[in-house]
């Protein structure tokens, strides 16, 4: 293992500005197209030299700290690639800052920054592509987060990541219920609602000389859809009052994250996030469980 000391990685959060879901496939597994957005929103990672993996998690104790925690099989998935690792054990150090069962991918960033972190570690056996597909078998997500962009568009199970120009940075207000969301339940709701009969999949429909387009936030607020909105609104009402909520606030877009739990809005400047971070949360109080998380979104040319 290299001597240098490992730096601390931040695992940015992200959202979905356009997610459309196939029917299950005969391997149990949906084929999704999406485009991703990062956000300045982030965990930390961080390693230090032990006896023994292990994982130490602060800021959120609601997440576990062994082998359910894609952070440990992600580390666990490394070793088993690099002979070297499987003596030099590392402990995990976790701040947790991205709520859990959001639909903001932060088991999946937490992973990818382990692999980045790891790799680091121990002098970089491997290379990008290599550990694209070791993130593959990790979570649809997480290729995404190890490719660095601040926008990309991905497709089947995520794997397939080709980086787009990203809009200027926006500020970004996300509501966080007060309930998570698994995402195996949203996929399964889904199912449910669509019912056994064949649909036809839709695409992001972006011929490569046409992605500049969609670096533009006028084109993006056009183009913005989530499939699992349908049913996850049904089961939770209280997200798609949170939705309206973003929306007559003055956000440009108003989505939910991922599977859910959580919705973000775009706005155009951080004063208009900040007074929506203020109205929502207070206009009934009592009616809905929302706290308020001000980001932004990553500046197109920022290294992840």
């Amino acid at each position: 293992m290299s001597g240098r000391q490992p730096r601390t990685y931040r695992a940015r959060a992200k959202v979905n500005l356009w997610l459309s879901v196939g029917h299950r496939r005969a391997d149990g597994y949906h084929s999704v197209d999406t485009v991703f957005l990062a956000l300045e929103l982030a965990d930390e990672i961080g390693l230090s030299a032990a006896d023994r993996p292990g994982l130490d998690v602060a800021g959120d104790p609601s997440v576990p700290t062994d082998a359910e925690n894609l952070c440990w099989r992600a580390q666990a998935l490394f070793a088993e690639t690099v002979p070297a690792a499987r003596g030099g054990h590392q402990r995990i150090h976790l701040r947790k800052r991205i709520p859990a069962g959001a639909g903001l991918g932060g088991g999946s960033t937490d992973a990818a920054a382990v692999l980045l972190a790891l790799n680091e570690a121990f002098g970089a056996p491997l290379s990008t592509a290599q550990l694209g597909s070791l993130g593959a078998e990790l979570g649809s997500d997480v290729p995404f987060f190890l490719s660095g962009s601040a926008m990309a568009i991905a497709s089947d199970r995520g794997q397939d990541v080709v980086p787009l120009p990203a809009p200027p940075a926006r500020s970004v207000l996300v509501l966080v219920p007060d309930f998570s969301i698994s995402t195996a339940h949203a996929y399964g709701w889904l199912d449910e609602d669509r019912g056994p009969e064949p649909i036809p999949r839709s695409s992001t429909g972006v011929a490569p000389d046409e992605r500049n387009t969609l670096a533009d936030w006028e084109s993006l607020k056009a183009f913005a859809a989530n499939d699992f909105e349908g049913p996850v609104f049904r089961r939770h009402p209280i997200l798609q009052t949170g939705k309206r909520r973003l929306l007559e606030a003055g956000a440009s877009v108003a989505l939910l994250c991922g599977s859910g739990s959580c919705l973000f809005g775009v706005f155009e400047s951080s004063d208009a996030r900040d007074r929506a971070a203020r109205s929502i949360p207070a206009d009934a109080p009592g009616e809905h469980p929302f706290r308020a998380i001000r980001t932004h979104t990553m500046e197109p040319s920022k290294p992840s």
